[in-house]
């Protein structure tokens, strides 16, 4: 692996709570021992912006770091819009020369316009030697059967100095209007696979689409849950805001024995009720098609709540964390 990796700086990233209108970015060279920020805001990107937010960060193969983020700002015919913004760094997150906008999009009143994003890199198909950048999110759209909440995925190709339109990925918004898809999350397979998982908030549902062509197509959508969990079911360690399923993605890209494997991980009521949260976890090794039965992760067998999951494989040693 050449240049800066994940294995050399670890990285973070956050909404500023005291500072709105940028991101902080948080990079540390010492196994975490000591932190730098490093502060995302109109001078970096170009944006006048009031708010920045959901920051998201990924490193692929060549040691580049990417950080995507949302920002808000006013429109001329009044009202606001939320641009989707990737910067990259190749400098292990000391600097980011290139910002680019993916997408803009108006609001719908307090409904932000584009919403909830993850990044993902990984190979291209057919050429393990360039690195593709993924970002698929949420985009709220009024047609005239009313708010189609979609699923949408751009990529680059470039390093991230441009991105592909949006295309809409799930099944039921390229039929017609569906809302409540939201917390889009991609992994890349080693072939160059892309997957995105997210979840249906009104049904309850966890969906999955595969593209096996660098996100150009999708195949059909697969159901990969249901869950009787809501938006925002309220449990004591979080009685306000809630919590919900938010699947989260990765595959294995070792070349070891579970080479291509992947792996789901999302929260889920148990036996005890609301106040009882689980993290679970299924796999699949047929790219997404069917699913093994969900582990528990967690040893705690009473009714505290495990929540906000995030799954990972090492690429060098395909272990799940």
């Amino acid at each position: 692996m050449a240049g800066l990796s994940a294995y050399d700086v670890e990285f973070a990233a956050s909404g500023d709570a005291y500072l709105a209108t940028q991101d902080s970015v948080w990079t540390s060279d010492d196994g975490g021992l000591t932190w730098t920020p490093v502060l995302i805001g109109d001078a970096i990107d170009g944006l006048t912006s009031t708010f920045r937010f959901d920051p998201t960060v990924a490193f692929d193969e060549d040691g580049n770091v990417y950080v995507g983020y949302g920002a808000r700002t006013a429109m001329q015919a009044g009202g606001n819009q939320r641009t989707v913004v990737v910067c990259r760094s190749t400098d292990g997150g000391a600097s980011y020369p290139q910002c680019t906008y993916v997408a803009t999009t108006a609001d719908i009143g307090t409904l932000p316009g584009n919403d909830k994003w993850h990044t993902a890199t990984g190979p291209a198909p057919g050429n393990a030697t360039q690195q593709n950048v993924y970002i698929p999110w949420t985009q709220n759209i009024t047609e005239a059967s009313g708010t189609d909440q979609r699923i949408v995925v751009s990529r680059s190709t470039d390093g991230g100095a441009t991105f592909s339109a949006p295309i809409i990925i799930n099944d039921l918004s390229i039929a017609g209007t569906r809302g409540g898809n939201l917390f889009a999350d991609p992994a890349v397979g080693p072939g160059g696979e892309l997957y995105v998982a997210w979840q249906d908030i009104d049904a309850g549902q966890v969906w999955i689409d595969r593209s096996t062509d660098g996100g150009l197509t999708f195949g059909t959508d697969v159901l990969v849950t249901n869950s009787a969990a809501g938006f925002k079911t309220s449990i004591p360690a979080q009685p306000d805001r809630g919590v919900g399923i938010m699947p989260t993605i990765d595959t294995d890209r070792s070349g070891g024995p579970f080479n291509g494997r992947l792996y789901l991980a999302y929260s889920d009521l148990g036996a005890g009720g609301s106040p009882d949260f689980n993290v679970l976890v299924r796999s699949s090794s047929d790219g997404g098609l069917t699913w093994t039965a969900p582990v528990v992760v967690h040893d705690d067998g009473g009714t505290n709540s495990q929540f906000l999951p995030w799954v990972d494989v090492d690429q060098q040693t395909g272990q799940v964390i």
